[in-house]
C-alpha cells in the first residue's frame, strides 16, 4: 500500500477507534449465559494478584488486531506501518489481498535481538499503530509506532506511546520504564489501554499511570505536557492526589476514561463534540484531569459495570463515542451523534449518558457501538449493512453476506477503525467490516481457554 493510500485509509469514512477493546482488553467475567465474556475495558482489582496463566483476549484498534491464544504468546494481524504487529518487520499481513484488515496472524517476538516468541503475556492493548502487553511479572512491553511527526494527519512532535523513554519506532517489544530517566521497568501493572498516541496502565493498587502525547490532557496529570515515561493520573484539578479505586480503564483517540469502584465513571482528555461528559455541562475544549460523567436523568452516571471508547476523524460509525454497560444489562452512550452513534434514535449529540434503544436483548459485553447479547449474538450501531447502506439503529450482525441468520456463539467482541472481531465458542476468531464486509475467519488462529 502506498503512503497516500495509507493516509486515505486512516481518514476514510469508516474510521472508528475503540481501545477497550482500542484498545482495551480485559479479563473475562462470567456472563448470564455461562460463557466467558470480557467487558470492554481493561479491568483489575486492587487486591487481586495477576493471573498465573494467560487469559484469552482480543484487541482491535487502528488498523491491526491482536489476540492471546491462551499459551502466553501474542498473535497479531493487519497493517504493519511501524512494527505494530511485533514480528520484527514492517510487512503487512496482507492475505487475502484487498481485505481492509488482512486476516493472517503472525507471532510477536520477544525482543529486537530474538527469534523466540514473547511469552507469559496476561493482557494486551492495541492503539492506533502500537501495541502493549502486560506480562506475568506485572511489567509491560510495547512495540510499534512511537511518534507522530512522520504522519501528515497527526500532531507534529508528539509521541512516546511505547514508553521506553524514546520516540523511536519499535518493530519488536521493548520494556516500559518506571519514570523519566529511570532504567527500572514499570511494574505492578494489571492491564493496559492504548489510544492513538498515548497508553495508560491500570495498576494493582487501583491507580492509573499514562505516558505519551498529552496536548489534550489525555494523560490526566493536570498538564498538557507530553512525556516519554509514565506519570500518575491525578484525582482532580487542584490536587496532587492520585486517582484511586479504579477498576477498569479505556483509552480512545485523545482521551481516557476510568470506571471506579463505586460504579461511576470519570474521564479526561479531548472534549471535542462532547465525547467527555463533563458533569454540570462544562464546555472546556479539554479536561487535563478526570471529571465525572453525568447521566441524562440527572446527577452522576452510576451503576456501570464496563466502559468503552470509540473515536475517529469522522463520526459515521461511532467516532467520538463513549459507552457504558449498566447493571441492568442495558447500554448508555454519550458524545457525537450526527449519524446516530449514541443509539438513542436521534442525531442529537449529548454531554450526558443516554440509553441505547432497540437492543434486542440483555447485554453482557460492549464496545463503543456494539453490544454482545446474552444469546451470544451481536448488535451494532451505526453500521453499514452488507449492501453498503448506513443503518443508524442497533442491528444484528449476520453470519454471511445476504444471510438472514445472525452470527451466534460469540463470547468476546472488539472494534477498531474498520473491523469488528469476535471470539466464538469454538475458539475461532472472525472479523467483519463496518463498511459491510461479512464475517471472515482468521485462519490458523484458535483461542484456547487457560487451564484451571
Amino acid at each position: 500500500m502506498t503512503t497516500g493510500a495509507r493516509v486515505r485509509a486512516l481518514t476514510g469514512a469508516a474510521l472508528a477507534l475503540v481501545l477497550s477493546a482500542c484498545g482495551a482488553t480485559p479479563s473475562p467475567t462470567s456472563s448470564a449465559n455461562g460463557s466467558s465474556v470480557p467487558q470492554a475495558s481493561a479491568s483489575a482489582s486492587a487486591s487481586e494478584a495477576p493471573a498465573a496463566i494467560p487469559q484469552p483476549q482480543l484487541a482491535v484498534s487502528g488498523e491491526h488486531a491482536c489476540a492471546l491464544p491462551g499459551d502466553g504468546t501474542v498473535k497479531c494481524w493487519g497493517l504493519n506501518y511501524y512494527g505494530e504487529l511485533g514480528d520484527g518487520t514492517q510487512t503487512d499481513s496482507s492475505i487475502p489481498a484487498g481485505d481492509t484488515l488482512p486476516l493472517v496472524a503472525v507471532t510477536v517476538l520477544a525482543g529486537p535481538d530474538s527469534t523466540d516468541p514473547l511469552i507469559d503475556v496476561t493482557a494486551i492493548g492495541t492503539g492506533l499503530r502500537h501495541t502493549c502487553a502486560v506480562l506475568a511479572d506485572t511489567t509491560v512491553k510495547c512495540w510499534g509506532w512511537n511518534s507522530s511527526s512522520n504522519d501528515p494527519t497527526a500532531i507534529v512532535g508528539a509521541g512516546g506511546q511505547v514508553g521506553d523513554g524514546t520516540t523511536i519506532d519499535r518493530l519488536t517489544p521493548v520494556t516500559v520504564i518506571a519514570a523519566a530517566g529511570s532504567t527500572d521497568p514499570l511494574s505492578g501493572v494489571r492491564a493496559v489501554a492504548a489510544g492513538w498516541f498515548h497508553t495508560c496502565a491500570l495498576m494493582l493498587d487501583a491507580t492509573v499511570k499514562c505516558w505519551g502525547t498529552n496536548e489534550e490532557g489525555q494523560l490526566g496529570d493536570g498538564t498538557t505536557t507530553s512525556t516519554l515515561a509514565p506519570v500518575t493520573v491525578i484525582a482532580a484539578i487542584g490536587t496532587t492526589s492520585a486517582l484511586s479505586n479504579v477498576t477498569a480503564i479505556a483509552a480512545g483517540d485523545l482521551r481516557t476514561c476510568a470506571l471506579l469502584a463505586d460504579t461511576t465513571v470519570t474521564c479526561w482528555g479531548d472534549n471535542y463534540i462532547s465525547q467527555l461528559s463533563d458533569l454540570g455541562g462544562g464546555t472546556a475544549p479539554n479536561d487535563v484531569a478526570p471529571v465525572p460523567v453525568g447521566d441524562s436523568a440527572g446527577g452522576p452516571l452510576t451503576g456501570v459495570t464496563a466502559i468503552a471508547l470509540a473515536g475517529g476523524f469522522t463520526q459515521d460509525v461511532g467516532g467520538y463515542l463513549a459507552c457504558a454497560l449498566m447493571t441492568s444489562q442495558s447500554v448508555k452512550c454519550w458524545g457525537a451523534n450526527d449519524f446516530g452513534s449514541i443509539g438513542d434514535g436521534t442525531t442529537t449529540s449529548s454531554e450526558t449518558a443516554v440509553g441505547v434503544v432497540g437492543l434486542p436483548g440483555a447485554v453482557t459485553g460492549i464496545t463503543g457501538g456494539c453490544a454482545l447479547l446474552a444469546d451470544t449474538t451481536v448488535s451494532c450501531w451505526p453500521q453499514f449493512d452488507f449492501d453498503g447502506q448506513l443503518v443508524n439503529a442497533p442491528a444484528l450482525v449476520m453470519d454471511a453476506d445476504g444471510s438472514t441468520t445472525p452470527l451466534t456463539g460469540v463470547t468476546t467482541i472488539a472494534l477498531g477503525n474498520f473491523e469488528r472481531c469476535a471470539i466464538l465458542e469454538d475458539g475461532s476468531v472472525t472479523c467483519w467490516s463496518s463498511s459491510g464486509v461479512p464475517p471472515t475467519t482468521v485462519p490458523d488462529l484458535l483461542i484456547t481457554a487457560p487451564a484451571p
